[in-house]
């Protein structure tokens, strides 16, 4: 991501209300790591127009919440699978509404 992008982003995010000291980004870790990385963290916020596949895998591996809104086409669907096939469908929400709260 370009240093303008990050900002723009942090300073939406702000905007909105949203703590930035808690989020967490880290570099590129061995699968392991990764994943143990993942464990630590209290939710994954899916993107909406198009899911995570490997990243949404990663986190309900890990044992990390996956909150997803499912879209009209396939891409933006995989994590409604994902959580669905996990045994936690309350994590698929059907509206922006809901997806916000």
């Amino acid at each position: 991501m370009s240093q303008l992008a990050e900002m723009l982003r942090l300073a939406e995010m702000a905007t909105r209300g949203l703590r930035i000291s808690r989020l967490r980004k880290g570099p590129v870790r061995a699968k392991e790591h990764h994943l143990a990385r993942a464990a630590r963290c209290d939710l994954a916020v899916d993107t909406l127009s198009y899911n995570s596949h490997t990243t949404g895998t990663d986190s309900l591996w890990a044992g990390l919440p996956l909150l997803t809104q499912s879209g009209r086409y396939f891409a933006a669907r995989v994590a409604g699978a994902l959580v669905s096939n996990a045994g936690a469908p309350m994590m698929q929400v059907a509206s922006l509404k809901e997806y916000e709260d």
